[in-house]
């Protein structure tokens, strides 16, 4: 059985809470990206963890759900052993960062009905994405040292002797992540156009 189906029939396409005369959904599905669900508690799931200071925009968070689960794909075929301990317990530690502690932490996935199992394979996904664009976007990024020189004398007139001025690897980072940014829309955009996404 598809896992598509597999997961409709688990969720029971529309789970809906009764409530005297008002009826509230409580689950339903978003959108359907090259077969696999996304599900309302997905979306809510994705605001909590992964979204530090989102706007609540609901459409925006879905793109960013649609884009982890083209990412993931892509990430089961060219990263195939996935994510090592080390990577996992960074990813863990970013999502703590948006809590005050792992208790607070743990009360969130706890709250969502996740088990620290099924929380640390949803981490674990986020991980392997990572990795995926690390090795396949980032690592092809190339800073010459003429740019970071002309970086160098830009900002210098701003350095002070609280803010020394940077070193190479320093502004290489900084150069880097605009770069990142604009291969990683282009590597999205060409998964969007070879995928089937159905918004509901």
């Amino acid at each position: 059985m598809p896992r598509a189906i597999r997961r409709l029939l688990s969720v029971a396409v529309f789970l809906i809470c009764v409530t005297g005369a008002a009826a509230e959904v409580v689950e339903r599905i978003v959108a359907v990206v090259d077969g696999d669900l996304i599900l309302l508690s997905d979306l809510k799931r994705e605001a909590v963890f992964f979204a530090p200071g989102g706007d609540g925009d609901e459409a925006r968070m879905l793109d960013r759900l649609i884009d982890a689960r083209l990412l993931l794909s892509e990430a089961k075929r060219f990263v195939p052993d996935g994510p090592t301990p080390a990577q996992i317990e960074k990813k863990e530690a970013e999502v703590v960062l948006q809590f005050q502690n792992r208790d607070a932490m743990r009360l969130a996935w706890q709250s969502f009905g996740l088990s620290e199992k099924s929380f640390r394979s949803m981490v674990r996904k986020r991980a392997w994405i990572d990795q995926l664009l690390e090795e396949r976007v980032n690592t092809l990024i190339i800073v010459s040292q003429k740019a970071v020189d002309a970086y160098r004398k830009e900002a210098s007139p701003q350095a002070t002797a609280s803010s020394p001025p940077l070193d190479d690897a320093a502004i290489r980072q900084i150069l880097t992540q605009p770069l990142a940014a604009e291969k990683r829309s282009a590597y999205l955009l060409r998964l969007r156009q070879s995928a089937v996404i159905e918004i509901r």
